[in-house]
């Protein structure tokens, strides 16, 4: 099996310079409508991703619009996506001499984010990344919203084919977290590539943990989440041809 790696866009590859997005809805809207909808809008986006398998400016506008109280029309939304995919994106030093790096050994490479597709694509280009990249993932067949709560931690899954893909984020505290596996399809066994924020121990540049183990729906896999940090799981369906990985018996991640 060929090893592919598969990065978040926002927070893990790229810094988004999110103050030209909030200027922009002061811009478009008065000043009490603004207000409104910035306090509302990252809950209500969490919410429409629950719901629906890929942004679009129509249904978008009717569902903020709906969930804020605030009009926000399809042309709202376009301005929106155009400041969104020109804003200032800070891009660390070691990001790219890593990318390099895997490429170089022979690596697959992906996106995983949740926006449209052309606008995450032109932020991977303007950041000088994007030819490292063999998918960009923003098209989903299932999107799953596992567990969360407002400010505090997120974990959302998400399908495509056969293969799911979970992704944990915690605030500014550590978590001890359950993730149960019971979105998976019973009577099946999948691989599990789980990855999580490692310590001095890990000897690889990134100091990130990777494990494999074998899981079905039954699984409850068991995270200690470091402060800000998080963990990202690849399940892919398992074939019969991994007989060195281990099941997975509740130990903690």
């Amino acid at each position: 099996m060929k090893k592919r790696f598969i990065f978040d866009l926002d927070g893990t590859l790229l810094h988004g310079d999110y103050i030209s997005e909030r200027d922009y809805f002061r811009s478009v809207l008065n000043k009490e409508d603004a207000e409104k909808f910035l306090l509302l809008y990252f809950e209500k986006l969490c919410e429409y991703e629950s719901l629906h398998q890929k942004y679009d400016y129509s249904s978008l506008s009717k569902f903020l619009s709906e969930k804020t109280g605030v009009n926000i029309t399809s042309e709202i939304v376009e301005g929106w996506i155009k400041v969104n995919s020109k804003m200032d994106d800070k891009l660390l030093e070691e990001t790219k001499s890593m990318l390099e790096y895997l490429k170089s050994k022979d690596k697959s490479l992906a996106v995983l984010t949740n926006w449209f597709k052309d606008e995450q694509e032109s932020r991977l280009k303007n950041a000088g990344i994007f030819e490292f990249f063999d998918d960009v993932y923003t098209t989903w067949d299932d999107t799953q919203v596992l567990q969360g709560k407002i400010g505090e931690f997120v974990t959302i899954a998400r399908r495509k084919g056969e293969e799911w893909f979970v992704g944990a984020i915690t605030n500014n505290d550590a978590r001890e977290q359950e993730i149960s596996l019971d979105f998976l399809p019973q009577g099946k066994s999948y691989i599990a590539e789980i990855y999580t924020d490692g310590d001095k121990s890990v000897k690889t540049r990134t100091r990130v943990r990777c494990q494999r183990y074998l899981v079905n729906a039954q699984s409850v896999l068991r995270f200690s989440l470091r402060a800000s940090g998080g963990a990202a799981i690849r399940l892919v369906l398992d074939t019969g041809d991994n007989r060195n990985v281990r099941n997975y018996r509740k130990q903690k991640l």
